[in-house]
């Protein structure tokens, strides 16, 4: 099921990619960050929902500031990405990869 749900991805932006590539890479960042959240590091998911809402409101102040761009809203997002991967790892109830 994952497979399909990547492979829809990939295709999905990869049709979007010429005409609208802030959708394309929207869609590749959230169902890339699930796949990583939920199949590989099994992040909790408040902490899930946490980076999920924080993503919503950079992406939301960016848009609204008039200078949106993925690469600057993963700029922001990277290290809160990072941040919830590192809690989850030293986590004591941790079951992911390598546990």
């Amino acid at each position: 099921m994952m497979r399909a749900v990547l492979l829809a991805a990939a295709g999905g932006s990869a049709l979007l990619w010429g005409s609208a590539r802030d959708l394309a890479v929207g869609i590749l960042v959230a169902v890339l960050h699930f796949f990583l959240f939920c199949n590989v590091f099994r992040v909790p998911r408040p902490l899930e929902l946490a980076w999920a809402g924080i993503l919503v409101a950079d992406v939301a102040v960016l848009r609204m500031a008039g200078i949106f761009s993925w690469s600057v809203a993963l700029s922001v997002q990277t290290p809160v990405t990072l941040a919830v991967l590192i809690w989850t790892v030293r986590s004591p109830e941790y079951r992911g990869i390598g546990s």
